[in-house]
C-alpha cells in the first residue's frame, strides 16, 4: 500500500501543457509594464540567487521549516498515540510518521512552543491530506472551494489563533494595485498584519491612499490599518499562470504599501494553488537596482530617522539571530533587534526593483510536505510580528521624511472606484458567473474611525464582507455562498512568467 505523499508532482511538465491564460491580452500589458519587475520568478535553490541578501533570508526560513518536534518520529508518543489508538480515520497516516519525519528533518526535543503548535495543527494537516485524497478519487467533480475550505481552516489557525490576534486572516478582500490597471484583484485569502491607527492620524491626508492596500470608493476613507503578509489564490481549472498571476498582483499591492510605510526590504509571501494538489509558495520584496540614483536623490541627506527613537541598547543584529534552534517560538521575536533600523532615507530610495522568488512546491497529498508548509508559515508569522514592531516604532518618522524627499513613492495608489465603475464591476461579475445570480453588495469597507478605543473584536469587524453574494440554482438546492463562491475573475493580471534558473520556459 502506498504511503501518504507518494503522488509525484511535475509542475514544469504540467505548465508546458497549459496556456498562459490572458498573457497576451492588451488589457494586462500596460499594467505589468509599469511595474519594475522583469516577470521572472526566481528559483530559490539556484546558485545565482541564494547568496543575495533576500535569498539568504529566505533560505534561513526554509531551513527552520525542516525542524520538527521529536515526538513526531514516535507513533507511540503521547501526542501521536491518540491518533493511532482512537481515531480510525487518521490512524493509518500517523503510523507512517517515523518514516516521514525520520529523514531530512531536524528533530527538536526542547522547544515547548514548537511542540504545542505542531500538536495543534496536526488534525488540520491530516484533514487536508485525507480530504484531498477523497476528492481525487471521487467521480463527482470538485470545485475550488472544496479544496480551499480545509486550507482556509489551517490559515485561520496559524494566522488568527496562534498569533494571539497579532495577524488576521480574511478571504476575498479587494486590493488596489498601481495604475494603469482598471480593475482590483480579489485574492481568495490573505493574512494581514495590523498597523496602529495612530499612524494614519500622524500623516497628512494626501499620503493616506498610498498607505493602504485596499480598493476604495469615492466616498470612503483609505483603510490604513492592515498590511498584507501572505496572499493565497486557488485556481483548479485555470492552472499555474492564472494562480501565480493573482498572487503576484497581491504581492505587488503589498510591496507598494510596504515601501510607502518605509520598509521596502520587508518580505511578503503568497501561495498559488494549481493542478488540484500543488501549492507553490512565492516570496517578493524590493531590492536596490543597478541603476544610478537620480540627481534629485543625490542631494538627499543621509539621515537615519530611527536614531532618535531606537531604544537604548538595542543591537542591530541580523535576521539569522532569530532563527536559532531552540528559539523558534513567537516570543523570540521580542529579543530580535531591528536590522531594518540601519536603513537610511537615501538607502530606501534605492529600492526600486521588485523580485519574486519561488520558495518551494508543496503537495496536498503528502503529510511531510504539508507540515513543512505549516512550519514555513509559522516562521514567516514570527517575521511578521517583527515587522509589526518595526512599523510601530519607525514608520511615522520615515513617512514624514520620505514624503518630502521622495514624494513619488506616495503616488502609486489608483483613483477611487466611482459609482459607475462599481456598477460596471457588478455587470462584469454577473456576466462571468453565468448561471449564478448575483446580489452585489457594497464593495468597499466601513471606513469609520469613531473611537480610538475600539475593542479587538470591533477592529476585526472593520473587514466588512466585500465579496458579492451569489445565489446558486441547480440540482443541489438554492444556497448562498460568500467566501467560497467560485470566482474566475478574468480581470486578473496574468503576465508571461519565466522561472529563473529553470531549463523550461512557461509559455
Amino acid at each position: 500500500m502506498a504511503q501518504p505523499g507518494d503522488t509525484q508532482i511535475d509542475p514544469q511538465a504540467e505548465s508546458q501543457r497549459r496556456p498562459w491564460v490572458g498573457s497576451d491580452t492588451a488589457r494586462y500589458k500596460p499594467w505589468i509594464e509599469q511595474i519594475p519587475w522583469n516577470k521572472e520568478i526566481r528559483l530559490l535553490d539556484s546558485k545565482k540567487y541564494d547568496q543575495l541578501p533576500e535569498g539568504k533570508k529566505l533560505q534561513e526560513l526554509v531551513a527552520r521549516s525542516l525542524i520538527v518536534s521529536e515526538w513526531l518520529s514516535n507513533k507511540e508518543s503521547p501526542q501521536c498515540g491518540p491518533y493511532c489508538n482512537r481515531m480510525k480515520c487518521f490512524s493509518e497516516d500517523v503510523t507512517f510518521f517515523p518514516n516521514i519525519f525520520g529523514l531530512n528533518h531536524t528533530k527538536e526535543p526542547n522547544d515547548p512552543g514548537l511542540s504545542s503548535e505542531v500538536e495543534e495543527c496536526l488534525p488540520f494537516i491530516l484533514l487536508i491530506r485525507r480530504s484531498t485524497e477523497i476528492l481525487q478519487k471521487s467521480l463527482l467533480k470538485s470545485m475550488d472551494s472544496d479544496r480551499r475550505h480545509p486550507l482556509d481552516t489551517l490559515g485561520t489557525l496559524v494566522w488568527d489563533v496562534q498569533s494571539n490576534g497579532d495577524i488576521v486572516y480574511r478571504t476575498h478582500q479587494q486590493l488596489q494595485i498601481p495604475g494603469p490597471a482598471s480593475y482590483f484583484p480579489r485574492p481568495d485569502g490573505c493574512a494581514y498584519i495590523p498597523i496602529p491607527d495612530t499612524l494614519r492620524r500622524s500623516v497628512p491626508n494626501v499620503f493616506r491612499p498610498a498607505l493602504s492596500c485596499f480598493a476604495r470608493s469615492e466616498d470612503s476613507v483609505p483603510e490604513c490599518r492592515y498590511a498584507p503578509h501572505w496572499v493565497t489564490e486557488f485556481k483548479r481549472d485555470l492552472g499555474t499562470p492564472a494562480s501565480q498571476g493573482q498572487v503576484v498582483e497581491g504581492l505587488v499591492s503589498a510591496l507598494y504599501q510596504r515601501r510607502a510605510l518605509g520598509f521596502p526590504n520587508h518580505l511578503v509571501f503568497g501561495t498559488a494553488h494549481y493542478n488540484e494538489v500543488v501549492l507553490e509558495v512565492l516570496a517578493a520584496t524590493w531590492v536596490p537596482s543597478d541603476e544610478p540614483v537620480k540627481p534629485e536623490d543625490q542631494s538627499a541627506r543621509e539621515v537615519n530617522v530611527e536614531s532618535t527613537v531606537l531604544p537604548a541598547g538595542q543591537a542591530n543584529d541580523s535576521l539569522a539571530n532569530s532563527l536559532q534552534v531552540g528559539n523558534t517560538t513567537p516570543t523570540a521575536v521580542e529579543e530580535v533587534a531591528d536590522e531594518n533600523a540601519k536603513l537610511t532615507i537615501k538607502d530606501i530610495k534605492k529600492y526600486n526593483k521588485i523580485v519574486v522568488y519561488r520558495i518551494d512546491i508543496y503537495d496536498m497529498t503528502d503529510i511531510g510536505s504539508l507540515l513543512r508548509l505549516y512550519l514555513l508559515m509559522r516562521q514567516t508569522r514570527i517575521l511578521a510580528q517583527q515587522y509589526t514592531d518595526e512599523i510601530k516604532k519607525f514608520s511615522v518618522a520615515r513617512i514624514l521624511q520620505l514624503s518630502s524627499e521622495a514624494g513619488g513613492i506616495y503616488k502609486w495608489a489608483p483613483p477611487p472606484l466611482s459609482g459607475s465603475a462599481k456598477r460596471k464591476r457588478s455587470n462584469d461579475w454577473h456576466s462571468e458567473l453565468g448561471s449564478m445570480t448575483e446580489e452585489p453588495e457594497d464593495m468597499m469597507f466601513d471606513r469609520s474611525y469613531e473611537s480610538a478605543s475600539r475593542s479587538d473584536s470591533e477592529e476585526c469587524n472593520s473587514f466588512s464582507d466585500i465579496a458579492p453574494t451569489h445565489t446558486i440554482h441547480g440540482e443541489v438546492a438554492a444556497y448562498t455562498v460568500k467566501n467560497y463562491a467560485q470566482e474566475t475573475n478574468r480581470g486578473a493580471c496574468v503576465p508571461k512568467y519565466q522561472s529563473a534558473g529553470s531549463h523550461h520556459k512557461q509559455v
